[in-house]
């Protein structure tokens, strides 16, 4: 906005969302770097990238026109399939190779 010259305003309809999509933006970085302290990044990268299946099973919940078909929930079904096996194997290398 400061390049085009334009205002920065505050009364727009968008502002309110806008706060909040943002403040809910910020809360999932503080749980992410608190999750840190609890496990691994990879886990929690794959948490993380759980995010849609999340949503398409919210969609059900909370918007009824937005359904699944059998074939997208089989595909569901599956993404969790292997995030459960990769939070199941657990670590399998503790040892940090030093650079000294």
């Amino acid at each position: 906005m400061w390049v085009r010259q334009e205002p920065l305003t505050q009364s727009g309809a968008c502002f309110k969302p806008g706060l909040l999509v943002g403040m809910l933006f910020a809360l999932e970085f503080l749980f992410v770097v608190e999750g840190l302290r609890f496990t691994t990044a990879s886990h929690i990268a794959v948490f993380l990238y759980t995010v849609p299946a999340f949503t398409a099973i919210g969609l059900q919940l909370f918007y009824s026109r937005e359904q699944l078909a059998l074939p997208q929930w089989g595909d569901i079904a599956l993404a969790f399939t292997g995030i459960l096996a990769v939070f199941l194997s657990g670590v399998q290398d503790n040892n940090i190779v030093s650079a000294h």
